[in-house]
């Protein structure tokens, strides 16, 4: 997969073109979705007393058939 950090970007770049204007809101859409996931698995980690102390996009990863995974826990 790739990080959300990367998504982002390419989802950034992607909009100077005019060919890709209609699939922007549904890329959007899927980021969105994404972000969710991580404040879903965040709440679930701090209902368990668990801090996970580096959230940042980078730490993040998309898999390719819509996982979402928070990596990096050892500053947790």
């Amino acid at each position: 997969g790739e990080s959300l950090a990367d998504a982002v970007k390419r989802f950034h770049g992607a909009g100077r073109g005019s060919a890709s204007a209609e699939r922007r809101p549904l890329e959007l859409r899927r980021l969105l979705s994404r972000f969710i996931d991580v404040c879903n698995a965040v709440e679930y980690a701090h209902s368990c007393g668990v801090l996970h102390r580096d959230i940042k996009p980078s730490n993040i990863m998309l898999g390719e058939y819509g996982e979402t995974l928070l990596v990096d826990w050892g500053l947790a």
